[in-house]
């Protein structure tokens, strides 16, 4: 998984590539005005399994739900936009090894079937 941070004034966002839900996501959080703190909740959340494997739909997408939430000029720059990708690319091309519960499961049953 991969995950890049874009800070402003007055919110802080995650985007990056969850190869194993295979999406694009992207978190949105507020600041404080009064000390500049993170909020807890996430204002958008953007990013279910297989939902965004495309960079340019889902950087669309997260600016338009950014400005319906009141969030103008937030936005994926493009330079984040190719990087993600690249993440993206790089992750998908990894061999992936089975979580072990799976390896233990099949190896407990090799020959029952």
């Amino acid at each position: 998984m991969s995950g890049h941070t874009i800070e402003h004034d007055c919110y802080i966002i995650t985007v990056g590539w969850d190869n194993s839900l295979q999406t694009f996501f992207a978190l949105l959080f507020e600041r404080s005005a009064k000390d500049g703190s993170q909020d807890k909740e996430a204002s958008i959340i953007l990013g279910a399994p297989r939902e965004f494997q495309d960079i340019e739909q889902f950087a669309d997408l997260f600016e338009r739900e950014a400005r319906r939430d009141g969030f103008w000029g937030v936005y994926i720059p493009d330079e984040l936009q190719q990087t993600l990708e690249r993440d993206r690319i790089f992750e998908t091309s990894k061999v992936q090894e089975p979580p072990a519960v799976i390896l233990d499961f099949l190896k407990a049953n090799e020959g029952n079937g």
